[in-house]
């Protein structure tokens, strides 16, 4: 037990881990890759699709993103954009 809920980035146990089972360095990640994913829809010109997302996330990063991560990082920001025709996502207040 003590051993999966160690966080590997700290080596401290991490009760968010135990209670939630997500790290909190895993969610402050997700967060900060939300927020990032959301500057970049409100920035954009026009709507854009999940893969110029990446690309352009991609572009920008230290560390490479993943289709999945963007997947995952929109759920967290679920209300502050809206799906379109075609797939293509544009910020609601943009």
């Amino acid at each position: 037990m003590q051993q999966s809920a160690t966080d590997p980035t700290t080596g401290t146990i991490d009760m968010d881990c135990i209670n939630i089972g997500v790290s909190s360095s895993d969610r402050r990640a997700r967060d900060q890759l939300s927020n990032e994913v959301l500057v970049l829809l409100k920035s954009a010109r026009s709507p854009l699709t999940i893969m110029e997302l990446v690309n352009q996330m991609n572009a920008q990063a230290s560390v490479p993103v993943s289709q999945l991560d963007v997947n995952e990082a929109l759920k967290g920001i679920a209300h502050e954009y809206v799906r379109l025709p075609g797939g293509k996502l544009q910020a609601t207040n943009a």
